[in-house]
């Protein structure tokens, strides 16, 4: 995206890059970069919230236990 920003100011920059949520950066994102419409599959979204799951619990941990290596192990 910053190679796609180029000329911009860096604090818009910045802002472009950290504000939006991960799920808008993915769905937005590629069609802004390549100039098209780009979709993905229905079943990709819940792929991708599975994954996203994972990802927050053991970014952000909540549990206190080692559950979430199960779940790891499942995607």
């Amino acid at each position: 995206m910053r190679e796609h920003m180029k000329g911009e100011a860096e604090d818009v920059i910045m802002e472009r890059l950290r504000k939006p949520p991960f799920r808008e950066k993915v769905s937005v994102w590629p069609s802004e970069i390549a100039g098209r419409e780009i979709s993905f599959e229905p079943d990709f979204w819940g792929f991708f919230e599975q994954h996203k799951q994972v990802r927050d619990e053991i970014t952000h941990p909540k549990r206190r236990d080692h559950s979430v290596y199960r779940d790891l192990a499942g995607c």
